[in-house]
């Protein structure tokens, strides 16, 4: 063995070229591949940053996955494997609109949406073994009364962002949905708690009423109430308990539970999973962990397309290597030992190309990370939090050693296979490249040029379909125009709830007389970020409730559609007065005309038609099944409206659903609480009012938290996924292009030399270049052809894996397949044809000399 790798070493080291393609196409490859299974590494294999982690068990309930609190006192109560429960809940709350000494604290993050925190028992941070970089934890009497104790623990990197690292942090208030907290505490810089996306705060459980975004769907008995499963239960085995032992116990304890409170603990079982890692506790019956197979498909292809490039290069250096190989075989070389051989060399360079391309994924990771978070500005704010570890650990190492041997293996085999049989007198006599018809047409060699060829259409098609997709979402019609548009969410303390809607009338009244603000309106919803509240409709004489259309509807103000900018199509808008007093009128969407009305093609016909609006409370919700019935009641108890207007259609929900939604607009009578949300429609570009509108809310109550969310940058946030996933599949593409293009430049050179006395023979009998350079673009033709065939064919099947991501768009688009099939069919004949051009140029004197 060290025979071998001593004189594969000296065979690579001979040819530095040949050497340094190969280390670089398998260096790509396998890097490639590393970088993802970092990630992936990070976020599902590495357990937590905790203390004994081994002994950190998360408790997931069967059928309901999450606790109640009274289910966690019984637990905590009666267990004897435990060392302890703890619960956690995660929670979105505002920052007050004043600021602290230590300047602006408000960040893009808070402006656009919640900061992230956690409610969390008072012994969560003891049974975590979590270290304070300042302060103390939480103590066992700030969880003996609800809203007792508004203490707060603050996370290192928000005290890092937000207070500069103040060593006297310690003490001061922060208002939290404009509640006052005092914090008690900071954690140390490695404490990042159960998840990647770091809370900003956590606070004590008993906290959490005095956050009214925190509970709107939570009862005001949380913690008496053994139905409000609304918690996530984690636990530490006592030393020499084994996961199987702490099981057993939490299954008698829950079938005890179960019999002294039937019906309200419906728990069948628990289940335990050890040493969590920040991938446990996501949904284990969503679909969504599906579209994640794209991308490690799409990286083994590259990787696929490498070992291909790398088995062609193999046998063009094991075909010049003929002779030597022969001579070996003829004086008395088993073919194994040949074989031993060339694999040694194989797997030799292939190993130095994996420590490459470890090299290649951490350098990637390091420095393209923040690269890539500058193309997404937007983004970059939301990942500000994310805490994972992309270090490279023995999980790592271990899976890049396996990719180069694999990598070696599959680039090798095949090679060493076809070269350890040659011909003998044909080698030896050096007769086997006079007219090169054995080596040019080895059909190994051809077989994987088109699979590399076929392989990169593959990503190409995929890269062509989704930045197809992008182009149709970032043209996408809303229905109005964004970017002088915000909505406005403004809310007081859970304790004066009952003053809010005085408030936000006080601050339309103010907002319409800014010289920046041209229009302003209540709405139910916030634009782009939760769906319209489905209602039954139906039309008069409609009796039978398993028939109804249910259909969008949100109450709004009069000003709405102007402050939208929706025109009227027919008819006209409810008046304000109207609204005021309570008028029966309703302005209909377009696609809710043709759907309730499918007879009428005149949308004029429309008007005057009566519809029943199922009563009762219309509340928007983020994610609604639009077949689903609000209520009961019977059809014909349903409130009569009258359509007075049939507006253009509008795409108000989330934009990747990429058609109208059918709208009812129902009147928003003064004082009615579902107008939470004040939409702003400004003269100027948005961003220069929402500082004035800050001060005047600021102005009128100090204690009012609030949110203020760009439409233009909540369509940008909606799209970016889609650029991110545009992005990774053109450089993917463009990889594999480039590989699969080197590959086939390599095999024509290697060709063209082999070739070189055959063209000379054809120039001394009158062959003119032009005949020379068809010879050789016909035979790489002849492998571009059947490439492009398999990859479409290829890529039709695949691209079904798409779909999930496409906004009506065909995975079978005709120009995203034609287009990226043109640019591979060029780039190949490019690399055909440079060596084809220099075969022309070739001596004839020079070639008919030539030996190989």
């Amino acid at each position: 063995m060290f025979q071998d790798l001593r004189f594969g070493a000296r065979m690579l080291l001979k040819q530095p070229g040949f050497s340094a393609v190969v280390l670089l196409t398998l260096a790509l490859g396998i890097g490639v591949n590393t970088a993802m299974f970092t990630i992936f590494n990070a976020l599902a294999l590495k357990p937590l940053h905790l203390k004994d982690v081994d002994s950190i068990v998360a408790v997931r309930g069967i059928p309901q996955k999450q606790f109640s609190y009274p289910d966690y006192q019984d637990y905590s109560a009666r267990t004897q494997t435990m060392a302890g429960l703890a619960l956690m809940r995660e929670v979105g709350a505002t920052l007050g609109i004043d600021r602290a000494k230590h300047g602006e604290a408000q960040s893009d993050r808070e402006e656009f949406g919640y900061l992230n925190c956690q409610l969390v028992s008072s012994n969560y941070f003891s049974l975590l073994g979590a270290d304070m970089a300042l302060g103390r934890g939480f103590l066992p009497e700030e969880e003996r009364a609800p809203g007792a104790s508004p203490v707060v623990v603050m996370s290192h990197y928000f005290w890092e962002r937000a207070f500069k690292s103040d060593p006297q942090v310690i003490g001061q208030t922060v208002r939290l949905s404009g509640q006052p907290f005092v914090i008690v505490g900071v954690t140390a810089k490695d404490f990042i708690g159960t998840t990647p996306n770091r809370p900003a705060f956590w606070l004590p459980l008993m906290m959490q009423d005095a956050l009214s975004e925190a509970t709107q769907s939570q009862s005001p008995s949380w913690h008496t109430n053994r139905n409000d499963y609304s918690f996530d239960l984690w636990g530490r085995m006592k030393p020499g308990v084994s996961a199987a032992q702490a099981q057993a116990e939490l299954n008698a304890l829950t079938e005890q539970l179960s019999r002294e409170y039937p019906g309200a603990n419906r728990k069948a079982t628990v289940r335990l999973k050890p040493a969590p890692t920040f991938a446990e506790g996501g949904d284990d019956d969503d679909g969504a962990g599906q579209i994640f197979l794209i991308l490690p498909l799409s990286v083994g292809l590259v990787l696929l397309i490498a070992c291909a490039n790398v088995a062609n290069l193999m046998l063009a250096r094991a075909a010049k290597r003929q002779k030597e190989i022969a001579a070996r075989l003829a004086l008395g070389a088993t073919r194994l030992r040949i074989i031993r051989q060339l694999l040694t060399e194989s797997l030799l360079v292939a190993g130095a190309g994996g420590a490459l391309g470890l090299l290649l994924a951490w350098w990637a990771l390091k420095a393209l990370y923040p690269v890539f978070l500058s193309q997404f500005p937007f983004l970059s704010v939301f990942m500000a939090s994310l805490a994972i570890d992309l270090e490279p650990d023995y999980r790592v190492f271990g899976f890049t050693l396996l990719m180069a041997l694999l990598a070696g293996l599959a680039a090798g085999l095949a090679p060493a296979l076809q070269a350890s049989r040659p011909s003998l007198t044909v080698a030896l006599k050096g007769e086997g490249s006079i007219f090169g018809e054995r080596l040019s047409q080895s059909r190994l060699r051809n077989a994987l040029i088109v699979m590399q060829l076929a392989f990169s259409l593959v990503l190409l098609g995929a890269a062509g379909l989704l930045v197809r997709n992008l182009q149709k979402l970032q043209k996408i019609d809303l229905g109005f125009e964004t970017t002088r548009l915000f909505t406005l969410d403004v809310n007081l303390p859970r304790s004066r709830a009952q003053q809010t809607e005085t408030l936000r009338q006080q601050i339309e009244t103010r907002l319409r007389a800014l010289p920046g603000v041209q229009s302003v309106s209540r709405a139910p919803r916030a634009l782009l970020m939760q769906r319209a509240a489905m209602s039954a409709i139906a039309l008069p004489g409609q009796t039978d409730r398993a028939h109804l259309l249910r259909l969008g509807c949100d109450f709004v103000s009069s000003s709405y559609l102007e402050t939208l900018g929706v025109p009227m199509l027919s008819g006209r808008n409810f008046t304000e007065q109207e609204a005021n007093d309570g008028a029966r009128v309703a302005v209909v969407s377009e696609a809710a005309a043709r759907k309730i009305w499918p007879q009428f093609n005149d949308l004029s016909k429309v008007l005057g038609q009566s519809i029943g609006v199922e009563a009762g409370e219309i509340r928007p919700v983020a994610s609604q099944p639009a077949e689903r019935a609000v209520g009961t009641a019977s059809p014909a108890s349903f409130p009569a409206y009258q359509v007075v207007g049939v507006a253009r259609n509008t795409i108000t929900h989330l934009i990747f659903i990429g058609k109208a939604d059918p709208l009812i607009y129902l009147p928003l009578s003064h004082g009615n609480p579902y107008g939470e949300y004040l939409l702003v429609r400004t003269r100027t570009d948005a961003s220069r009012v929402m500082g004035a509108v800050r001060a005047e809310i600021a102005a009128l109550n100090p204690a009012a938290t609030l949110t203020m969310m760009p439409t233009a940058k909540l369509q940008d946030l909606q799209t970016t996924p889609f650029r991110i996933a545009a992005n990774v599949a053109l450089a993917l593409g463009l990889a594999a292009l480039a590989l699969a293009s080197i590959g086939l430049y390599g095999v024509m050179s290697f060709v063209v030399a082999q070739r070189t006395r055959e063209i000379g023979v054809r120039v001394a009998l009158g062959a003119e270049p032009r005949d020379i350079l068809a010879l050789f673009l016909k035979q790489g033709m002849r492998l571009i052809g059947p490439g492009i065939l398999l990859g479409l064919l290829g890529g039709a099947a695949v691209t079904r894996l798409l779909t999930i991501a496409l906004v009506n768009q065909s995975p079978f688009d005709p120009l995203a397949f034609g287009g990226v099939s043109l640019c591979l069919t060029l780039v190949a004949l490019l690399a055909t044809y440079l060596p084809a051009r220099r075969a022309t140029k070739v001596d004839p004197i020079i070639a008919l000399r030539h030996e190989e």
